[in-house]
């Protein structure tokens, strides 16, 4: 094939096209390629000094206080004495049978009687049997104040059969010409104590006055 000067400047004309074409292309392609942005640094933002007062605390402190002062209104106090006065003439001794009243000056007694009922047969109160004693189940503590020659109030503090010995309050009244005292409990509703001088009588004078210690 025999080339000639202008099938030469045709064919690099041709290739000068076609490089542009293909630069264009390229140049197109590049261009239309996203590129990443440069990351951006972003300046710490400084909180200014304060310039008066600090504001307010936001936390919330709750306190529970629980008051143990005695109320302020005025207490009513209300006093009971159980203490005696005097017991007078009814200081002493009392028995009928095997019931047994002690009295001392100041008023304080004890009354101890036979419930006739053994411990361990019978439900409390009750008898204890110890050898040859027998411990009485029937049991009082109370004061007693005269007032009078021949009368007195009483309160029964303690007992065991309040059937018989209630608590509270109970009178007295003594017999002086026969040494009989008489109390108002429903244990001795039917029959008095005996004095020294009353048990001191035989059994025939006893009846003879119409009374029964049980000598």
């Amino acid at each position: 094939m025999t080339w000639t000067l202008s099938s030469v400047l045709v064919a690099l004309l041709a290739v000068t096209i076609v490089a542009g074409a293909l630069g264009v292309a390229i140049g197109r392609a590049t261009s239309s390629t996203p590129k990443a942005a440069p990351p951006t640094t972003v300046a710490p933002v400084q909180s200014a000094p304060p310039t008066g007062a600090p504001p307010p605390s936001t936390s919330t402190s709750t306190s529970t206080s629980t008051s143990t002062s005695p109320p302020t209104s005025a207490a009513t106090t209300v006093t009971v004495s159980t203490s005696p006065t005097g017991a007078g003439a009814f200081a002493g001794e009392w028995s009928v049978h095997v019931t047994l009243l002690a009295i001392d000056a100041t008023g304080y007694g004890i009354l101890t009687w036979r419930t006739y009922t053994t411990c361990g047969q019978g439900p409390p109160p009750c008898d204890i049997f110890s050898g040859n004693d027998i411990i009485d189940g029937g049991h009082a503590t109370l004061t007693l104040a005269a007032t009078g020659s021949d009368v007195a109030a009483g309160q029964v503090l303690t007992t065991t059969v309040p059937g018989k010995v209630p608590l509270g309050a109970f009178t007295a009244r003594v017999d002086r010409a026969k040494d009989l005292l008489y109390l108002s409990l429903p244990m001795f509703a039917t029959y008095p104590l005996c004095g020294t001088g009353a048990r001191a009588l035989s059994v025939a004078q006893q009846n003879a006055e119409g009374i029964n210690c049980g000598a």
